[in-house]
């Protein structure tokens, strides 16, 4: 009896382990923080801004679940690393919600732009403006296009300031990961033609560059190189 229960025991640990493997983001090497729960966010805020989903849901944090607390105490003894669990996120704000609206309204302007290949997204969850020769005659569209830009890069550092700012209370959550997660999956959202620049070496390129496995690329898939997306395979 004994040796099965302590069978059971190292195969409950094993799964623990390979789950929390799977689903934190290392912060430090004292802090790892479990992100799944801004993930699922930006997956609704984002189908909003993009016109996939008519409302913008009020989002109820996670909830642990009972599989977890059973498994917490050999996470514990095993991997002895503050973890911030997605339990103890929010987000729901009325502020999240006019900075979406105001993203949703100029989305239209900013995906024609995408596709032209004129702006591109990058690593930290913003759109810069791509070297272009049909801009370089043309200066009074260039500042049109620079000051849509700015307005755009504004509301969305806003909308991940206000994450951070509702989820203060959770330790090595910061203002950098929530910039990286909506990055992310915009790069998983992405579409034929758009532009994307990786981050640098490190543990965020290689994230990067898993999320582009059913994607056909066009460039170097190397540290901070600009990409295009050329098909999305199904």
């Amino acid at each position: 009896m004994k040796k099965i229960m302590i069978g059971l025991t190292a195969a409950a640990v094993l799964i623990a382990v390979g789950c929390a493997l799977r689903t934190e983001h290392v912060i430090d090497a004292r802090i790892t923080i479990d992100i799944r729960h801004i993930e699922q966010q930006a997956e609704s805020v984002l189908d909003f801004i993009e016109g996939e989903a008519e409302q913008l849901p009020a989002i109820e944090a996670a909830e642990t679940s009972a599989e977890s607390s059973r498994i917490g105490p050999f996470l514990k003894a095993l991997y002895p690393i503050r973890q911030a669990h997605a339990s103890e996120l929010k987000e729901d704000s009325p502020r999240i919600k006019e900075i979406a609206v105001q993203l949703r309204e100029r989305f239209p302007r900013i995906e024609a732009l995408k596709r032209q290949g004129i702006i591109g997204e990058n690593d930290r969850g913003y759109v810069e403006l791509r070297p272009s020769e049909a801009l370089q005659e043309d200066t009074e569209r260039k500042e049109e296009i620079q000051k849509l830009i700015q307005e755009e890069n504004k509301d969305r550092r806003d909308l991940y300031t206000e994450i951070v700012r509702l989820n203060q209370d959770q330790e090595g959550l910061s203002l950098t990961v929530v910039e990286r997660t909506y990055a992310r999956k915009r790069l998983e959202r992405a579409r034929p033609g758009e532009y994307f620049r990786l981050p640098p070496a490190g543990r965020d390129f290689e994230e990067f560059r898993r999320t582009l496995r059913n994607k056909q690329v066009e460039g170097k898939v190397e540290p901070q190189e600009w990409i295009r997306i050329t098909a999305v395979r199904r």
